[in-house]
């Protein structure tokens, strides 16, 4: 007969699969903020510069530092994130010492992150069929961010985007934030 792991076992089983999921993500943040040689800004990552334009539209503008493709970059470390936090679900789900309820909140935990995951993609390439050249779509539970390769976005454009993020996400308008950036 298989042995239950007790109740309060159980829920510090999933704190603690919580807490290394998030240790998993602010230690992949961190790497990509550490500098490179001679404490100087590691040529692999862009900094930004948050300005806020006379229209009250922010604007993030890449500084004078060498960079590769910001929307490139920052969808693989975003992708990287992501696979670890899936990882990390699918081996609490296989795990056979994981209580039912643990195993359960993690495929739970698992689906919504692949629904994201489909929902950020599909905006990004809806945006892209609108004429940019590219975009990033980062979607959490209450909020969704939409970071538009444009220098300058009116309100007609500011609309569409919202709008396909609005009728593939559900989100209400004001959830929403949209973002040029100028490369």
């Amino acid at each position: 007969m298989k042995k239950q792991m007790p109740a309060c076992q159980r829920g510090s089983f999933v704190r603690l699969i919580i807490f290394l999921i998030l240790v998993g993500v602010l230690l992949s943040y961190i790497g990509s903020q550490s500098p490179g040689k001679d404490g100087e800004p590691s040529p692999m990552h862009s900094t930004l510069a948050l300005s806020i334009e006379p229209a009250g539209m922010a604007m993030l503008a890449p500084s004078s530092q060498p960079e590769i493709d910001y929307f490139i970059d920052y969808r693989l470390e975003r992708d990287s994130a992501r696979q670890q936090q899936l990882d990390l679900l699918r081996e609490m789900i296989n795990n056979p010492n994981s209580g039912e309820q643990a195993r359960q909140e993690a495929d739970r935990r698992f689906l919504y992150i692949a629904d994201i995951l489909g929902k950020e993609m599909e905006i990004e390439g809806l945006i892209r069929a609108k004429g940019f050249p590219d975009a990033l779509v980062l979607i959490n539970e209450t909020t969704a961010t939409a970071i538009v390769n444009a220098a300058t976005l009116d309100q007609r454009e500011v609309a569409q985007v919202c709008d396909i993020i609005v009728r593939t996400t559900g989100l209400s308008p004001t959830a929403i934030s949209v973002i040029a950036y100028a490369q």
